[in-house]
């Protein structure tokens, strides 16, 4: 008995209700929706700043120590320099009496007589042993930059005999021998006291490796523009891998089989001196040679 229109009133009042329940709960979910992502964002924003925080003390506390590891350091690195340098001047002392009392013996042996020759060779090596106590201090100050090469001009002949000499005798021990081999009056311009040592530090690893019998040779010469000291020999060649390393500060050579040391402070000197002089050291490849150390100069 209910008429028409009280059934479409209510029809759409119960709607409206339905419509209206509905939009209220989507707004009340959307709304908690809202509220949780902005949580949940809140509590990442929290979590970032602490651990950035954490991360900041941990930097500061990791740099403390780095800064305090390093002061350590420079203290000790004073202490070796200074240390260097009383033994140095320590061992110079003896090494200067013994270079006196065979220079007077050179002066007042008969000239051309054996003997002679044997106090010229024991020069030789007083000054070789004198240029390694060189190389321990200029090491660090060739790494600081601190140490320029006086350049000039100079015959490059005398420079290889004179490392010959030195070397003469562990090469006649091992039965090696020593040649030489330069353009004739080439002179290269660096500082000689410099390129001795090269050359003497090249030299004595050559010997070292060199087979019993078997050949080393001290070479100069210029090509496209540039001027070059070699030191050759025929022992086992290095390989391709190694050429760069080796040349590292305390690198050594393996060579387990012999027992014998490798390369090490020597070839890392040579490599600063080359770089100072504007020229570089490397380990090249030579027809009839197993080894090669090249010293290449600008001229």
């Amino acid at each position: 008995g209910v008429g028409l229109g009280a059934v479409l009133v209510a029809a759409v009042t119960l709607f409206l209700v339905a419509a209206v329940s509905h939009y209220g709960t989507g707004r009340l979910r959307q709304l908690a929706m809202d509220l949780s992502r902005a949580e949940v964002a809140r509590q990442l924003e929290a979590r970032r700043t602490s651990e950035v925080e954490d991360a900041h003390r941990t930097i500061e506390r990791m740099l403390a120590e780095a800064h305090a590891r390093n002061v350590q350091l420079e203290t000790l690195q004073a202490h070796q320099e200074q240390l260097m340098q009383f033994l140095v001047h320590d061992l110079r002392s003896p090494l200067s009496a013994v270079t006196l009392s065979l220079s007077w013996m050179e002066q007042e042996l008969p000239i051309g007589t054996p003997l002679v020759e044997s106090v010229r060779t024991g020069l030789a090596v007083t000054a070789r042993l004198d240029r390694m106590i060189s190389d321990l201090l200029d090491v660090p100050r060739l790494e600081q930059g601190r140490l320029a090469p006086r350049k000039q001009p100079f015959p490059v002949a005398p420079l290889l005999d004179e490392v010959r000499r030195s070397l003469d005798g562990a090469a006649r021990l091992r039965k090696i021998r020593l040649e030489l081999a330069s353009t004739p009056n080439l002179h290269i311009v660096g500082d000689a006291g410099l390129l001795i040592r090269v050359v003497e530090n090249l030299a004595t690893n050559a010997l070292r490796y060199a087979p019993s019998g078997g050949r080393v040779r001290l070479e100069a010469g210029e090509a496209e523009g540039l001027q070059w000291l070699a030191v050759r020999n025929d022992g086992i060649a290095i390989p391709p891998e190694a050429r760069e390393s080796i040349f590292d500060k305390y690198t050594q050579g393996s060579r387990e089989k012999e027992g014998r040391r490798g390369y090490g402070l020597g070839l890392y000197f040579s490599r600063l001196a080359a770089e100072a002089h504007g020229g570089r050291l490397a380990v090249e490849d030579a027809d009839g040679w197993s080894t090669s150390f090249v010293l290449r100069l600008p001229r």
